[in-house]
C-alpha cells in the first residue's frame, strides 16, 4: 500500500471513497453532514487551503482524510476507510503519515472533531494519543445540531507514535 498526497487533481475519487465510507451514517440522527458534500465542494476545498492523503491499496482507493495546517496547528476531517477495509489498520497508517507531515512543517498540535455518539472514532483517536479538549454542539450543514468532542494531539519532540509497517508515504 502507498499513502501519498492528493490534491485538488483527483476530488472524484477523495469524494468517492468519503461517500463509501460515511454511508454508514446515512440513518445517523441526524445524518452526517459529509453525505451533503459534493465533489465540486470537495474540489473547491482542495483549491483553497485544503489538502487530502489517499490510500491505495494496489490500484484501488481504500482510505482517505482531509486536512488544513495553518502556522504550527494541522487539523484533520473526514478520515475515510471503505467499509471492507475497516478495522484493518489503515485509519492509524491514515494518522501516522499526518504525523509526519506534522513534523515536517514544524506543527506543535493535531486537531480533529468527532461525533461524541461515534465511540469507535473516539476510541481509535485516544488509542493512538489524542485526548478530548471540549464539547460542544454545532450546527451542522444540514442546519442540525450534533453533539461534537474536539480532541488534541500535542507533538513532543522526538515522539513518533506507532510504526509504519508495509505502508509508504510519499510526500509532495
Amino acid at each position: 500500500m502507498t499513502i501519498h498526497i492528493e490534491h485538488s487533481r483527483d476530488p472524484e475519487t477523495i469524494y468517492s471513497v468519503m461517500m463509501k465510507a460515511f454511508w454508514e451514517y446515512q440513518q445517523a440522527d441526524p445524518p452526517s453532514s459529509a453525505l451533503a458534500e459534493t465533489v465540486e465542494l470537495v474540489a473547491e476545498d482542495l483549491q483553497t487551503n485544503g489538502q487530502a492523503l489517499l490510500m491505495w491499496e494496489y490500484s484501488k482507493p481504500v482510505a482517505m482524510v482531509r486536512f488544513t495546517l495553518e502556522g504550527k496547528t494541522l487539523t484533520f476531517y473526514r478520515l475515510s476507510v471503505i467499509p471492507e477495509k475497516q478495522g484493518q489498520g489503515m485509519a492509524k497508517q491514515l494518522l501516522q503519515a499526518l504525523e509526519q507531515i506534522a513534523r515536517e512543517q514544524g506543527v506543535e498540535t493535531i486537531y480533529c472533531k468527532v461525533r461524541a455518539a461515534v465511540k469507535k472514532n473516539l476510541q481509535l483517536y485516544q488509542s493512538v494519543g489524542f485526548e478530548i479538549y471540549e464539547e460542544s454542539i454545532v450546527i451542522n450543514r444540514n442546519n442540525q445540531p450534533v453533539q461534537i468532542v474536539a480532541m488534541k494531539r500535542v507533538l513532543e519532540r522526538g515522539d513518533i507514535h506507532g510504526r509504519r509497517a508495509n505502508t509508504s508515504y510519499s510526500g509532495r
